[in-house]
């Protein structure tokens, strides 16, 4: 989803200024045991969504994470501070490119 916050301004942004896609999901291959292999595809499918974002935020959503085999190292994603910092519930991560 390219929508952002929804802030109500209805433009895909928030108080910062910074747009927003949101993984709400992702499967990569419901088939395949090989744990390497499985990670791989995971970090190639974050890999091509962060390209085609472009200037965008990529932003997964907290609970994805737990159906994931790959972890935060592996797939180059950080909790969101500005969030975390808040003292709420962390609901997003953010996914970063190896030169972040």
């Amino acid at each position: 989803s390219n929508n952002g916050d929804g802030d109500g301004d209805g433009d895909g942004s928030n108080e910062r200024g910074d747009i927003y896609w949101n993984v709400i999901a992702l499967i990569v291959n419901p088939t395949e045991r090989s744990l390497p292999i499985v990670i791989d595809c995971e970090r190639a499918a974050l890999d091509e969504l962060r390209t085609l974002a472009g200037e965008a935020v990529l932003r997964i959503d907290a609970t994805v994470m737990n159906s994931l085999a790959g972890s935060y190292t592996d797939l180059a994603i950080v909790p969101d501070t500005v969030e975390s910092e808040s003292g709420g519930e962390l609901q997003w991560l953010l996914s970063v490119t190896e030169e972040s």
